[in-house]
């Protein structure tokens, strides 16, 4: 066992265990990333304030997600740079990035409608930009129990297929749910 830092907390690992990870600082805003090699390196924000989180990861640490910039806009790191996921992205305020397939085409996390502030598991493509999981899982042939609301999801398979989180259905409360869309 070993250390990874002062002030650090590891949020995600990668599936090959490689990568660690998270969010660190005097009031826990600037993501981070570890490795054995590289030890502790900070990532850089969008708009170059330091802020942020990091808090997904694909299996090979190649591919990291979460928030940075002063607003704290999705964030998908590639190679350590900053992508802004908000760019084409309508009528969905912000997605809380927390999950990536392994090779970056889609990224859940918890996303907020800007038609009415809700809060609701989001999902982003480069095809579709940031929209609703029951959107996206509705056009991919998903059928969803009708009541069901979502509230976030927390995972996605590495092909970017299967999806984890929870939500709420009217009488039994929180719910956690797992939806595949059926291959092409």
């Amino acid at each position: 066992m070993q250390g990874i830092g002062a002030g650090t907390t590891p949020l995600e690992i990668s599936g090959d265990g490689s990568t660690i990870v998270g969010v660190t600082g005097p009031s826990n805003n600037r993501p981070f990333t570890w490795t054995q090699g590289g030890g502790l390196q900070f990532l850089p924000s969008l708009d170059g304030t330091g802020a942020g989180s990091a808090s997904g990861i694909n299996f090979d640490g190649s591919i990291i997600v979460g928030r940075s910039g002063s607003s704290l806009r999705p964030t998908m790191w590639v190679g350590g740079n900053p992508i802004d996921l908000t760019i084409g992205s309508a009528g969905i305020l912000s997605l809380g990035a927390s999950a990536v397939n392994d090779d970056g085409t889609v990224v859940a996390g918890q996303a907020q409608v800007i038609s009415n502030g809700n809060l609701t598991a989001g999902i982003w493509t480069p095809g579709t930009g940031i929209m609703a999981l029951s959107d996206y899982l509705t056009a991919n042939g998903v059928l969803i129990p009708e009541g069901y609301r979502f509230f976030t999801c927390t995972a996605v398979s590495a092909d970017g297929l299967t999806f984890a989180g929870y939500g709420s259905f009217p009488g039994f409360g929180d719910n956690g749910f797992v939806a595949t869309i059926p291959p092409p």
